[in-house]
C-alpha cells in the first residue's frame, strides 16, 4: 500500500459514501425524482465531508492496513473494510439519540451500502494500473 495512494483513495471513498448516503436520503424521503437534489445536499455538506475525510485519514488507513493483513486480497480487504468504517460510524452518530430500533436498522443498511461504495472506490483506485502524466 503506497501511502499517497492511500491518501487518494481514502478520500474519494469517504466523498463516495457521502454521495450515496445524501441522494439515497433524499429519495427515501422525497421519491426518485429526488436525486439532484440529494447531488445538491451534498454539494452543500462538502462543509462537513471534507474536513472528516482529512481528519479521518488516519484511522481508514489503519483500517485497511489491518484489513490487508487480515485478509490479504485488495478487494475483500477495502470492502470490509469499508462496511465497518460505514457501521461504527452510523452506531457512533446514533449512540445517543432516541432512534427507534427500525430507524437504527435502516440506519445500518444505509451505512453498509455506503461503507461498501467507498470500498469499492478504495479498492478501484487503489487497483488501478493507469498512470496519468502529471
Amino acid at each position: 500500500m503506497q501511502l499517497l495512494t492511500a491518501l487518494k483513495a481514502h478520500f474519494l471513498a469517504v466523498q463516495a459514501g457521502a454521495l450515496f448516503v445524501c441522494v439515497g436520503l433524499m429519495v427515501v424521503e422525497n421519491g426518485p425524482g429526488a436525486v439532484l437534489e440529494g447531488i445538491g445536499a451534498w454539494i452543500f455538506a462538502q462543509v462537513v465531508i471534507f474536513p472528516i475525510a482529512i481528519a479521518t485519514m488516519p484511522v481508514g488507513l489503519g483500517l485497511r492496513y489491518l484489513g490487508g493483513k487480515v485478509l490479504g486480497e485488495t478487494y475483500a480487504a477495502a470492502l470490509a473494510s469499508g462496511v465497518f468504517v460505514g457501521c461504527l460510524g452510523w452506531l457512533a452518530i446514533t449512540w445517543d439519540s432516541r432512534l427507534t430500533s427500525d430507524g437504527v436498522a435502516i440506519g445500518l443498511v444505509f451505512a453498509s451500502i455506503a461503507g461498501l461504495i467507498g470500498g469499492l472506490v478504495w479498492a478501484a483506485f487503489e487497483t488501478s494500473k493507469q498512470r496519468i502524466v502529471q
